[in-house]
């Protein structure tokens, strides 16, 4: 499951609650939410929050990569909030190969998560 998270005030960003095993059907419901996103803002802030994951389906991964791909250069921030050494380890690798900037923070600084992808930096 994933659910969305809007924050009052942060129009820029997007928070995404997942919860047990992501399916096709997940991905058929956000999918549209970020294209609005993007439409938008140009590029999309994500925070997504992992604390009950429990893994995806294949189809729902090649719906997941599908979009990566096609929306590439569209990633700005993305921030990863959860519990388990193998997210945090995810996120660095991830971070290497990911066009835009994605941050590993613990579930108690789920605040900090959303202040940091909301940031605007200076050019």
């Amino acid at each position: 499951m994933i659910d969305i998270v809007k924050r009052s005030g942060i129009d820029n960003t997007l928070g995404m609650y997942t919860a047990g095993k992501l399916t096709h059907d997940d991905y058929t419901r956000i999918i549209p939410v970020i294209e609005k996103m993007i439409e938008k803002h140009g590029r999309i802030r994500l925070v997504v929050n992992m604390e009950k994951y429990d893994g995806i389906e294949l189809r729902a991964l090649f719906d997941d990569l599908k979009f990566d791909i096609a929306h590439w250069r569209s990633y700005e921030k993305v921030a990863i909030v959860g519990h388990k050494k193998w997210q945090k380890q995810m996120t660095k690798i991830s971070n290497l190969i990911m066009n835009g900037e994605l941050r590993y923070f613990d579930q108690s600084d789920i605040e900090e998560a959303w202040i940091w992808a909301a940031s605007i930096d200076a050019a």
